[in-house]
Order: C-alpha cells, then sequence, then structure tokens
C-alpha cells in the first residue's frame, strides 16, 4: 500500500508508511496504487500520468 502526498492536485511526495497522524494535518495524504509516481497528478478521485511531450 502506498500513499501519495498532493499539492495543488500534483503528486509531490510518496510513502509506502500509513501517514495517519505523523504529518501535520494540513498535509493531504491520498492512499494510491504502487505505480503512481511523483509528478502524477491527481483530480480528487483517480491519478493521471503525466502526458509525453514530443521534441
Amino acid at each position: 500500500m502506498s500513499w501519495a502526498r498532493i499539492e495543488n492536485n500534483e503528486v509531490v511526495e510518496l510513502t509506502d508508511i500509513d501517514p495517519t497522524e505523523r504529518f501535520h494535518p494540513s498535509l493531504i495524504w491520498v492512499e494510491c496504487p504502487a505505480e503512481v509516481l511523483q509528478g502524477y497528478t491527481y483530480d480528487g478521485t483517480e491519478f493521471h500520468a503525466p502526458e509525453m511531450q514530443s521534441s
């Protein structure tokens, strides 16, 4: 099980240790699938991988 810290609808930090009561309550942690990475976005329901940009 993993958790993502969300800031401005973006995953900015991940942990596999339950963050409940470990951090200030103003930080938003959401349980997430293991494949979620830093930089993904979160719409309040689902996580989305960043779109690949072509050069």
